[in-house]
């Protein structure tokens, strides 16, 4: 025999069971669904639809060959632009002299109503560079080179008179200098650097909004999480910017050669491409119109020797000349055995001609250290 409180308690189990399930789904599902929108301003990267850096603009001559008349110089005016790393698109226009001197010879008036007539051309092209790298001369020199394919559709007029073309070809290109490529690189850097910032800030209030809904119970822990997880994404690649950044800009500084303070320059111990190590001396450059001595001294006397000593030199006519004793650069202190050679930074009120045979005398703290006699003038 059933009670009759057994249908008002199975109803009772029941309702607790459904308020349990609601809770739960509740949990991980809310009802209330919101979409996150933070409050943050609003940074704008602009980026040109057309970048001028990737327009290239240059003059051209060469020798441009035309059947039965031979060859002639040729100048003109070259305008492209490069779409991707590899792919560009370029304009040419060129004038050459066609000269009828050939048949001058067994035509009697030649060919032409002048010895020479102008032949004009342009054409639009499309190029891909195929093999990009670099060209070695010798082993000392080394330039940025492209070989690429090229075709396209032009019209080139003669005598009055117009014709269509189509030219194809292959062509290899060594730039002399690549200090806009790497400024190009720069800019670039810079702007991804600019966008990857904007992400992260994006990310960030996102996950702090994330943070106040889930104390809300409007979204899930797992809603949240991710929230986090693109945080992080976003912060590393802003890290991963930056040092491609720096790395950018490292590489245009290391491009562009700074001298230390004024000065003239009186030496040139490298060429321009030319392949050098680290340390090794590009320029030599005399400080403020100073003049540098370099003495060799006897190893008893160079013991002696310290940066910032007093030098004078006594000129044939008896006048004196003073300056300080400085050692070369990576050199801190001399050591017996060492052989170093001496550099003075002479100071004189007006400029003088050094000629061998002076006398010179070191002081350091009113005491003569050393002294000689000029042999050999290096520089």
């Amino acid at each position: 025999m059933i009670p009759r409180q057994f249908p008002a308690r199975l109803f009772a189990v029941l309702a607790l069971a459904c308020a349990s399930l609601a809770a739960h789904a509740q949990a991980s599902k809310p009802a209330n669904e919101q979409v996150i929108e933070p409050q943050v301003p609003r940074r704008d990267v602009r980026v040109p639809k057309i970048p001028s850096n990737d327009f290239v603009a240059g003059l051209f001559a060469g020798t441009y060959a035309t059947e039965n008349f031979g060859s002639s110089a040729v100048y003109g005016l070259r305008l492209g632009y490069h779409i991707t790393e590899d792919v560009f698109v370029e304009g040419v226009y060129a004038r050459t002299d066609v000269s009828d001197e050939n048949f001058r010879r067994i035509l009697p008036g030649g060919v032409f109503p002048q010895p020479k007539e102008t032949l004009s051309y342009y054409n639009l092209s499309a190029g891909y560079n195929v093999l990009p790298g670099e060209v070695f001369f010798g082993r000392r020199f080394a330039k940025t080179s492209a070989l690429y394919l090229i075709a396209g559709i032009g019209s080139t007029r003669f005598l009055e008179q117009r014709k269509q073309t189509v030219n194809f070809g292959l062509g290899l290109r060594v730039f002399l200098k690549d200090w806009f490529s790497l400024q190009v690189d720069l800019r670039r850097a810079e702007a991804s650097h600019a966008q990857a910032r904007a992400s992260l800030d994006l990310a960030r209030a996102s996950a702090e909004r994330g943070e106040s809904l889930l104390l809300q119970q409007l979204i899930s822990q797992s809603d949240l999480d991710e929230l986090r997880s693109n945080l992080s994404r976003a912060e590393a690649q802003l890290q991963s910017a930056a040092a491609e950044r720096d790395a950018a800009r490292l590489r245009l500084e290391f491009a562009t050669l700074r001298a230390p303070h004024a000065g003239v320059i009186s030496s040139r111990s490298v060429q321009p491409g030319q392949i050098v190590s680290a340390g090794t001396e590009l320029l030599r450059l005399i400080r403020d119109g100073r003049l540098e001595w370099r003495a060799e001294l006897p190893e008893a006397d160079l013991v002696r020797v310290r940066p910032g000593a007093i030098v004078r030199v006594k000129g044939a006519n008896g006048r004196d000349v003073t300056g300080t004793v400085r050692l070369p650069e990576g050199v801190e202190m001399v050591q017996p055995g060492d052989n170093v050679k001496m550099i003075v930074e002479l100071l004189p009120d007006k400029p003088i001609a050094m000629d061998e045979g002076l006398r010179f005398a070191i002081r350091e703290g009113g005491k003569t250290v050393g002294a000689g006699v000029v042999t050999k003038i290096l520089e």
